[in-house]
């Protein structure tokens, strides 16, 4: 059986990290450790799960649709309308080396071969009529996507007509490096690359900064064609972009992989993670069909992760939102793909000790989807050991270990300066004040305190470096937008230690104001759902500390408005709680599926508390799946929290 719970946990972590990557646009892990844990699944499929297949007959079948899945499932909260491929979009089978590659060629067969850039977006179908360009539906789940026309039409590269032609036109959205660039000055927002970027600004549903994402195209169809090269060429002719592409040869497709992997991809101006190959010939494309539920004559030839060994200098302990005190290697400088990586985040004291690191020890550090570096492996040698601080490299108060985390818990640390602040403008959802913004508003003196943000003129945030009026002006009005705020909102922006939006509103329900909070006794705070003595003791302690903040916040004008009256239909869920994890598949009387908001409101119109998290003190867990080893699930069942289906739930109800 530990075979068949190793693949219950791959599936689990997959199934996740799809849904992240495809309906987020959120990578949890990267390329190589997706690609190596589908590739286990896969063998645990053949070798255990399927001979085995009366043990768990569901979870085999669960297995079988995942391996034979193109994409995500569409979300079911998605508000886009769903549409349907005319001709699947399916995913590509792939090879890992020069040897795989020569096999599968030869076994093709033909005389030529089409490659190109294997690009790092998100596919999309647009689909003409009569000339004018009527959808655009994106890959999906490879036969039912979201029609994303209205962003589209603002992306570049993209023809709202083409005189004659009905069909589909397939590309991949993404963004141009200088376009990311230009995107981070004018949102002021802390993108972190931009693949991951690309998919989220494609499905938002406001359409902002859509119009500094690209398409390039690379197949089409509704005509006959009879190779890839005469695809690629009318594409062009319609005046639409391709990436590179070049029909070649097997030994010149071979001399193209190796020169893109270790010179060329470093130079392009978008990111790209392998080369796609076809067989140029549509009939030797037809004749050998499809295997594993992709086209068998196309591959994708993936680069290995940029590997480097370097020297590990130093540890740095930095202090963050939060309190958080995360480890950082400092690194012998070391050229990787056109940038040199001087450090890279140990992300918690955890991993840190794990390592065991020595000063001047060798590393092995990689960078994942060619972005974000990561440390590896201790390749040994070194001389001092590295310790875990007993105090913040900032203030120098006490820090202690909570779960994986290093925290200081001083809450006057200096350090916590730019994470106060951030803290209050991500609670309030204040746009355009991202973190570069902000480290440039604190390190001018501008503002050191959240009170301060609603100090500052038009004049003096368009001074800063490369911010014009326009772009100030928009500040200084969003955060003019956000004097009035609720409760929850002024007590989560305050960035205090156990005393989220979640508490407030808890307290806020028991009938406690700003007031009453100051004069209550931890006796007092415990008695409310959901506080444990540990909580009550640090939001008086927390209240205390930013006594000043909110004086200093009311004196600005920042007022406390009243909640949103919810209409209560009936106390039927009175004194009861509920938290709901996945995504929902009830299905409302107009023929929609319910959302996360729609559930939560049911619960509110009841008399009921809606949770976002696991917590002591919670009544109910609903899922799909009550039987799920979800961490959620694990959680709910190790504090003794009853889960429900939704069937049950619409039965309480």
């Amino acid at each position: 059986m530990r075979l068949f719970d190793e693949a219950k946990e791959i599936l689990e972590l997959l199934q996740k990290a799809s849904n992240s990557y495809y309906n987020e646009g959120v990578s949890i892990i990267t390329d190589a450790e997706y690609d190596q844990k589908k590739d286990r699944l896969a063998t645990l499929y053949n070798r255990v799960l399927f001979p085995k297949k009366s043990i768990d007959p569901s979870f085999v079948e669960d297995v079988e649709v995942y391996l034979n899945q193109i994409g995500a499932p569409i979300v079911a909260a998605s508000e886009w309308e769903k549409a349907s491929h005319c001709i699947p979009m399916t995913s590509l089978n792939k090879v890992n080396s020069q040897a795989e590659f020569e096999t599968w060629a030869n076994e093709i067969g033909d005389s030529s071969y089409v490659i190109f850039d294997k690009m790092d977006g998100g596919s999309i179908d647009l689909v003409y009529d009569n000339s004018n360009l009527i959808q655009a539906i994106s890959r999906g789940n490879g036969v039912e996507g979201e029609d994303m026309l209205q962003n589209v039409l603002k992306m570049q590269n993209v023809r709202a007509t083409i005189p004659g032609f009905t069909g589909n036109i397939y590309g991949e959205v993404f963004i141009l490096r200088d376009d990311f660039e230009k995107l981070l000055v004018k949102s002021g927002r802390d993108y972190k690359n931009p693949r991951n970027t690309a998919t989220g600004l494609q499905k938002t549903l406001t359409g902002e900064n859509v119009e500094f994402l690209s398409i390039y195209y690379y197949d089409i169809a509704g005509t006959t064609f009879f190779t890839e090269e005469e695809k690629l060429q009318t594409i062009e002719r319609f005046g639409l972009k391709t990436c590179f592409w070049k029909k070649v040869s097997i030994v010149e497709a071979i001399q193209v992989f190796n020169e893109y992997e270790s010179k060329i991809r470093a130079t392009l101006p978008y990111d790209i993670d392998g080369l796609v190959i076809r067989a140029n010939s549509i009939t030797i494309q037809q004749k050998h069909g499809m295997l594993g539920g992709n086209p068998k004559a196309k591959i994708a030839w993936k680069f290995k992760p940029m590997q480097k060994e370097t020297i590990l200098k130093d540890i740095l302990w930095h202090i963050g939102n939060s309190r958080r005190v995360t480890p950082i290697a400092i690194l012998e400088p070391t050229p990787m793909g056109g940038v040199t990586v001087r450090r890279c985040s140990l992300h918690n004291v955890e991993m840190f000790k794990t390592f065991k690191f020595k000063k001047g020890c060798a590393v092995l550090i990689e960078r994942a989807n060619d972005v974000i570096p990561y440390l590896l492996e201790n390749h040994g040698g070194g001389t001092e050991d590295f310790v875990v601080p007993g105090v913040c490299p900032e203030c120098g108060g006490k820090t202690e270990i909570q779960g994986k985390f290093l925290m200081c818990t001083n809450d006057d640390c200096s350090g916590l300066g730019t994470g106060n602040l951030e803290r209050w403008v991500q609670v309030l959802d204040i746009d355009g004040l991202g973190p570069k913004i902000i480290q440039m508003l604190y390190e001018n003196g501008l503002v050191k305190e959240p009170a301060d943000f609603y100090k500052l003129t038009v004049n003096q945030v368009a001074g800063l470096e490369r911010l014009g009026e326009r772009s100030a002006t928009k500040i200084v009005t969003n955060l003019r937008a956000k004097m009035a705020i609720t409760l929850p909102e002024f007590i989560a922006g305050l960035n205090m230690p156990n005393f989220s939006k979640e508490t407030a509103t808890a307290l806020m329900v028991a009938g406690y104001d700003i007031v009453k909070l100051f004069s209550a006794t931890e006796e007092a705070l415990i008695q409310v759902k959901g506080i444990g003595t540990k909580t009550a003791s640090q939001i008086k302690a927390g209240l205390a500390a930013k006594a000043t903040f909110m004086k200093n916040l009311f004196d600005v004008g920042i007022t406390i408005k009243e909640p949103e009256k919810i209409k209560i239909d009936s106390n039927k869920f009175a004194g009861m709680s509920f938290c709901f994890t996945g995504a929902i598949q009830a299905i409302k009387p107009d023929g929609k599926r319910y959302t996360r908001e729609d559930m939560l409101a049911l619960v509110k119109a009841n008399g009921g508390i809606a949770e976002d998290s696991v917590n002591k003190g919670l009544t109910y867990l609903v899922m799909v799946d009550p039987s799920s080893t979800s961490s959620k699930a694990q959680k709910a069942r190790q504090l003794g929290i009853t889960i429900l289906s939704e069937s049950d739930f619409f039965k309480m109800l």
